[in-house]
């Protein structure tokens, strides 16, 4: 003869099982969501510079990062020459270079072409890389920057 408590017993174990077979499988469902919603897929491509200019166009190939900027700041500007290279780029791992490509004078309203070689960096993946811009106003003595950053894909 089967008692009552055995029963109730039996009837707890089968609810425990099958409800945690359930929730075990909605944490594997929402973890693996979790781990493809973090990759660098979902990351806009972007390009941001504070300061003077503005980014008009970038592209980032073959260990080279180019970025073409657009004078806002209602006068000439003169990038500088010599120590300072006229920009300066960095990305997580290394990489410090970099030049005008376009003219080391811009006016106002126009664009400038800059090149930062990166080597070393790895290819087929998102990448930050900041940036700087040496500068000087045509109205003023001293030194200038504008700081900005490019999140892209490095294609090779």
């Amino acid at each position: 003869m089967v008692s009552i408590k055995s029963k109730k017993g039996q009837a707890a174990l089968e609810f425990l099982t099958t409800y945690g077979w359930a929730l075990m499988m909605m944490g594997v469902v929402f973890g693996s969501f979790g781990y493809l919603l973090s990759t660098d897929a979902f990351v806009a491509d972007t390009c941001y510079v504070n300061g003077d200019f503005s980014c008009d166009a970038y592209n980032l190939k073959s260990e080279q990062l180019n970025i073409r900027l657009k004078n806002l700041a209602g006068e000439t500007l003169s990038l500088n020459n010599g120590v300072d290279l006229g920009i300066e780029c960095n990305y997580e791992d290394g990489g410090i270079s970099g030049f005008a490509a376009g003219p080391a004078v811009v006016n106002v309203g126009e664009n400038i072409d800059l090149t930062c070689n990166l080597t070393g960096m790895p290819t087929n993946q998102k990448q930050k890389v900041t940036f700087t811009v040496f500068y000087t106003k045509a109205s003023k003595s001293f030194k200038s920057t504008a700081e900005g950053y490019v999140v892209t894909n490095h294609e090779p």
